[in-house]
C-alpha cells in the first residue's frame, strides 16, 4: 500500500512508498524504487504541469535509482498548446537527468484527442530511453516489467476518483491542517483568504465540516508519525493536538481504522 504525502516537502524526504496529488495529476513512487508513475485527468493548465515538475524533478534527483515509469492519460480531457508547451519545455531542459534515471517509459490513453496529444509528445521531444504507448494500463505494465505494482494502481485509481469529486477548497484546506492540526476555523479561514462563516459554507456545500477536515489531517499526521517515527503513541497524540493517547484511538476508530498500534505495526510489517 502506498502512503498520502500531504506536502511536497513530505514527498522530497522520502519518495518511496508514496503519492502525492494534485489539483489535476498525482505522481507515486513504488516502495521497492523500479517503478514510479503519474496519472492525469481533467484539463490540466500551464500551472497544473509546473506544480507536478516538483515531483518530476524527484524521479530524476540522486535519491532515485534508475527505474521504469508510467504516464497515464487516458482519463484527460483537453491538453492545451500553452500546457503542452510546458511538459515539452521541461523534458528539453531535463534530457540529461532522464537519461540517468528513466529506463523505459509507457504512456497509456483511451483514443481522444486529448490523450492522443499526449502521446505524441515523445515525438516531438526524443527521449533518451525506450518509449511506447498504449491503450491500456495493463498491457503497459507488462511491457514495463511491473506486473507485480498492478494493486498499487487499483489503490491510486481510487484515490484519482476522489480527488477528482475533491473541490479545491476541501484540497487547501487539508494542505494547511497537515501543518497546523489544532488551527482553529478562524486561523484556517484567515489563511484561505475567506471569512469564517464563506469557510463553513463551502466546505458545508461540499457536504463536510472543519471538524471533519481537521479530523483526517490529525489521523493523517498521526500515520505519518507512526510508520516514520519511533515516537511513542502518547507524544504522537499530543504533536497532532489530542490530549492523550486514548483520544487518538477513538478518532482512529472513528474514522473507520484499527488502532494507532495495530496500525503502526502493519504500516511497518
Amino acid at each position: 500500500m502506498l502512503q498520502r504525502a500531504e506536502t511536497l516537502e513530505d514527498l522530497t524526504v522520502d519518495p518511496y512508498g508514496k503519492y502525492f496529488v494534485g489539483r489535476t495529476w498525482l505522481s507515486f513512487f513504488a516502495p521497492h524504487g523500479r517503478f514510479s508513475g503519474t496519472i492525469v485527468w481533467g484539463e490540466p493548465t500551464p500551472d497544473d504541469v509546473r506544480a507536478w515538475e516538483s515531483c518530476a524533478d524527484l524521479r530524476i534527483s540522486p535519491i532515485c535509482g534508475p527505474h521504469a515509469t508510467l504516464f497515464d492519460a487516458h482519463k484527460v480531457e483537453r491538453l492545451g498548446p500553452s500546457t503542452f508547451g510546458e511538459l515539452a519545455r521541461y523534458a528539453s531542459k531535463n534530457v540529461d537527468g532522464f537519461r540517468d534515471r528513466i529506463t523505459r517509459l509507457a504512456i497509456v490513453h483511451a483514443g481522444s484527442f486529448a490523450g492522443a496529444v499526449a502521446a505524441g509528445f515523445t515525438k516531438l521531444v526524443p527521449v533518451p530511453f525506450p518509449a511506447e504507448v498504449f491503450d491500456e494500463v495493463g498491457k503497459a505494465l507488462a511491457w514495463l516489467g511491473c506486473e507485480s505494482d498492478a494493486a498499487l494502481l487499483e489503490q491510486l485509481g481510487a484515490v484519482k476518483e476522489e480527488a477528482r469529486a475533491v473541490a479545491p477548497i476541501v484540497q487547501k484546506l487539508g494542505a494547511f491542517l497537515a501543518h497546523h492540526p489544532r488551527a482553529t476555523p478562524e486561523q484556517a479561514a484567515r489563511t484561505l483568504a475567506l471569512s469564517t462563516r464563506s469557510l463553513q459554507r463551502r466546505l458545508s456545500e461540499q457536504k463536510t465540516t472543519f471538524r471533519h477536515e481537521v479530523d483526517l489531517a490529525r489521523v493523517r499526521l498521526a500515520q505519518r508519525l507512526l510508520r516514520d517515527s519511533d515516537q511513542s503513541i502518547t507524544e504522537i497524540a499530543i504533536q497532532v493536538g489530542l490530549t492523550s493517547p486514548q483520544h487518538l484511538s477513538t478518532l482512529f476508530h472513528k474514522l473507520g481504522h484499527e488502532s494507532p498500534s495495530e496500525w503502526r505495526t502493519k504500516a511497518r510489517g
